[in-house]
């Protein structure tokens, strides 16, 4: 760990490009989708071709325990992804990880394409899973900065849409390319991310810096006017809603109990844990509602069902086409809806259809030798074509279910849920939970499938029922909910050291003092230091 964070803390500068800087709320939005269909991308990149037999035969047919760590080498990558990011957020800047990340994305891809055994196919998918999980973060921290609140649930939902049209896209050039019966099918779809990689590369140049991170870091005067150009674009646009633009002394106030919400090695503040173990338990509702194992597996369920040839790979590409349709919906109403509520009525349906869908398995199954010689496939209900049918409709409506529900609420929720002070260090902890979930399950599924066959689902259905039940008692409702008032409700306490960061540090104006500003005086919160560069001066 002491290795690679000596190795994060000497990487180069960025080349300097002159690229105008956007302010536009929807460019800005436009440029981060770029990264929801890089990482839609890499979703089905490999599970499409896990039945090909040229696959197969090139890579020797890979075991059940082989085809999951092949599978869960992403989300493997994903959780070092989210520890790097730990390591590089107080040092380095939101830009400046964007471009570094999709770098080494480009080179990476770039390599794929001469990947000759399964070790070398699960060293790029764990790299490329790094950079996925990074970005994971990234891109939801940089979005809850930069965006004003009531623009960020269809930012987000924006690029989850990417996502889907990146899975849709690499799905449907897979199944083109598996037609081509050489090993360098693969290899070309491996390689597809390198377009989007260097158009999000240039596109990087033009992202202003997050002013929340420039504050943290003492960085006032170029903070005040990043947050004031995004202040006047966003008034022009939406009057109504109109933002605010902030003094030195505004942002001072607004950030300064997240001064040290940087430093992941310090320790949590009292209060913490609740809002934390409530943003792990969303990500697990996530894992445990069967998406990753329908969108990854959809193969080896059509193979179970009975369906083969080009009817498989026809049927295969549904759950992305009710994926990416579906997941315009929540841009309409997700600014507006409860966010509890939309979280309840995916993870209820959910669990029933995955409960059902079990039980038709359990019932219907037969054993058979493998599949093509996958041994993962040792069972099927291909006698049964009627209930083949109800149990590829059922698949159907879970991922449309999950595309208006669950595929973007959770994230919005999970930030608006955690109190300022932990905000950024908390959406890390929990993301990182969502990837070793992911992790665990996608290794584990075909392992799970060729030994609990049907009850694997069943499985999957009980938790995400137990899971909407603490959702309904346990959580809050955010929305409408003020930083205070989440504060509030887990009784954070949002005192800390007064001698925290006094060297460099200056005291901001007593509270006493009417400057007629930012929040809660009565507590004497703006008594806090603020570390300062030492050519800046708190202008109000």
């Amino acid at each position: 760990m002491k290795a690679m964070k000596d190795i994060i803390w000497r990487l180069p500068k960025m080349p300097k490009i002159k690229i105008a800087k956007t302010y536009e709320v929807a460019k800005i939005t436009a440029i981060l989708t770029l990264i929801g269909f890089i990482m839609g991308l890499e979703v089905p990149s490999l599970a499409t071709f896990l039945t090909n037999k040229t696959f197969n035969e090139y890579f020797k047919y890979p075991t059940p325990l082989q085809q999951g760590l092949l599978m869960g080498a992403t989300p493997l990558g994903g959780i070092a992804g989210c520890l790097v990011y730990c390591m590089m957020n107080d040092k380095y800047s939101r830009i400046y990880q964007f471009q570094t990340g999709i770098i080494i994305w480009n080179i990476v891809t770039v390599l794929n394409f001469g990947i000759w055994n399964l070790l070398g196919l699960l060293i790029c998918r764990v790299i490329k899973g790094m950079i996925l999980g990074n970005f994971s973060i990234l891109v939801a921290s940089y979005a809850n900065e930069i965006i004003p609140r009531d623009k960020r649930g269809s930012t987000m939902s924006y690029i989850q849409l990417c996502v889907t049209i990146g899975i849709l896209v690499m799905h449907y050039l897979c199944i083109a390319l598996s037609l081509w019966k050489s090993h360098f099918a693969f290899r070309v779809a491996w390689c597809i991310g390198l377009v989007p990689g260097l158009m999000f590369w240039a596109a990087s140049y033009a992202l202003p810096e997050s002013y929340h991170w420039l504050v943290l870091h003492g960085q006032m005067s170029k903070a005040q006017e990043i947050q004031h150009n995004l202040a006047k674009k966003f008034n022009e646009s939406q009057p109504r809603d109109a933002v605010p633009e902030m003094s030195k002394i505004e942002l001072a106030g607004d950030f300064w109990i997240g001064v040290n919400d940087l430093n992941f090695c310090k320790k949590l503040p009292r209060g913490s844990l609740k809002p934390l173990v409530l943003g792990m338990t969303l990500q697990l509702l996530i894992q445990f509602s069967g998406i990753n194992i329908i969108l990854g597996y959809i193969t080896y369920i059509c193979e179970i069902v009975g369906l083969e040839g080009n009817v498989k790979l026809f049927t295969s590409s549904i759950p992305y086409f009710i994926n990416m349709v579906l997941s315009l919906l929540p841009i309409t109403f997700i600014d507006y809806t409860s966010r509890k509520l939309i979280t309840l009525l995916g993870g209820f349906p959910i669990s029933g259809l995955l409960v059902t869908i079990g039980a038709l398995f359990v019932k219907y199954g037969q054993d058979i030798k493998p599949i093509d010689g996958n041994k993962s496939l040792v069972w099927s209900i291909g006698e049964n074509p009627f209930v083949g049918g109800w149990i590829l409709t059922l698949c159907f409506l879970i991922v449309g279910i999950f595309a208006m529900s669950l595929s973007s609420i959770p994230w919005i929720y999970t930030n608006e849920m955690l109190p300022s002070r932990v905000k950024v260090k908390g959406f890390a902890i929990c993301i990182t939970f969502g990837w070793l979930g992911n992790f665990v399950l996608t290794f584990l599924c075909p392992v799970m499938i060729e030994t609990l066959k049907g009850t694997t689902f069943i499985i999957f259905g009980g938790f995400t029922f137990i899971i909407s039940l603490i959702v309904l008692f346990l959580f809050p409702e955010t929305k409408g909910m003020s930083m205070e008032d989440v504060d509030k409700f887990f009784e954070f306490e949002n005192r800390v050291d007064p001698h925290l960061h006094e060297e460099k540090g200056i005291k901001t104006p007593d509270s006493n003092s009417n400057i007629g500003s930012i929040r809660s005086s009565e507590e004497g919160e703006l008594q806090k230091p603020i570390k300062l560069n030492s050519n800046e001066e708190m202008i109000i």
